[in-house]
């Protein structure tokens, strides 16, 4: 298990590459099968949705999991943070 500090720290490291960068991660899910993604946080990429009072969620989002927006699927997808096995910067194929 991961101590919480080094929990956060990882937590900002990933949202900062993942604000700036289009990034392929490996993870186990919770099912314990292997599940390879190529995501982004990145503003440009990342559809635009007006949050209002109305839609913002009451739910808790877990610390050790990040929400991002899945580039193959075209949707809003999260990992746990320490289900990581690969944290890579894409490229695309040529």
């Amino acid at each position: 298990m991961i101590a919480e500090e080094q929990l956060e720290a990882m937590r900002r490291g990933f949202n900062d590459l993942l604000h700036h960068n289009v990034m392929q991660i490996t993870f186990k899910k919770m099912d314990g099968t292997e599940r390879k993604m190529i995501c982004t946080l990145k503003p440009d990429i990342v559809p635009k949705v007006e949050v209002t009072e109305e839609k913002k969620s009451k739910r808790k989002v877990p610390m050790n999991t990040i929400s991002v927006w899945d580039i193959e699927n075209s949707g809003w997808r999260s990992f746990a943070i320490d289900s990581v096995e690969i944290f890579a910067f894409y490229k695309e194929p040529v």
